[in-house]
């Protein structure tokens, strides 16, 4: 009989047991009880304590590591973005409100223009990835 079959097998005398008491049972009657019966509840407690400890550690471990995927999933699409041409200023800008139009009115996506115009042209190419990664243009 395996481990898991006679803690069930226990459970269930103990339970048919209390199913069975008309009045509560007080400590020392619980303890005779189950030492009668054959249940040492400090092993049985402690194979329960083990039993959820290694559940939770595997439950956590199996989270982690999906987290981790999604991560490098991620920081790979940045990493592989391809890299916006060169181009003047002035097309930049043009570019980055060209896509700054298409931005639905509902979208969680808000563009800050704080100082645009003092932009440099790696801040303005960045920029221009960077939206064109949200509206889903760099998906493919």
């Amino acid at each position: 009989m395996s481990r898991d079959d006679e803690n069930k097998r226990l459970l269930s005398l103990l339970a048919d047991a209390l199913d069975d008491a008309d009045d509560p049972v007080d400590d020392a009657e619980a303890q005779a009880f189950t030492r009668r019966i054959g249940i040492n509840v400090e092993a049985l407690a402690a194979s329960f304590r083990a039993r959820v400890a290694a559940a939770d550690a595997e439950d956590r471990a199996k989270r982690f590591s999906e987290a981790q995927g999604a991560f490098e999933a991620e920081s790979a699409s940045y990493t592989t973005r391809p890299r916006e041409p060169r181009r003047s200023l002035e097309a930049q800008r043009a570019e980055l409100s060209r896509l700054a139009a298409r931005i639905p009115k509902d979208a969680p996506v808000s563009m800050h223009y704080l100082k645009f115009d003092e932009a440099t042209e790696d801040e303005l190419a960045e920029m221009i990835t960077a939206l064109r990664h949200l509206l889903g243009d760099d998906e493919g």
